[in-house]
């Protein structure tokens, strides 16, 4: 049985797994967004935590309707 070679170095792009709220956030960045009007609930309370860390303004408002208003001023 012929020898096989195995490649033993680990690929660079291994350690920079990512999620998707990262994703957004490097997204918003990109495109200057400094302020975040949301409804907070489970699934995107980290996101507002997360978005908070990397220096955005997070407004949070109970109904959909008022978070809108809000972002049209």
């Amino acid at each position: 049985m012929p020898d096989i070679a195995l490649e033993t170095e680990p690929h660079e792009e291994a350690g920079l797994l990512t999620d998707g709220f990262h994703l957004l956030i490097d997204a918003l960045k990109l495109n200057e967004v400094e302020n975040v009007y949301m409804v907070p609930g489970i699934p995107v309370t980290d996101l507002g935590r997360m978005m908070q860390s990397e220096g955005m303004r997070v407004l949070s408002f109970r109904h959909e309707q008022h978070a809108g208003y809000a972002a049209a001023i």
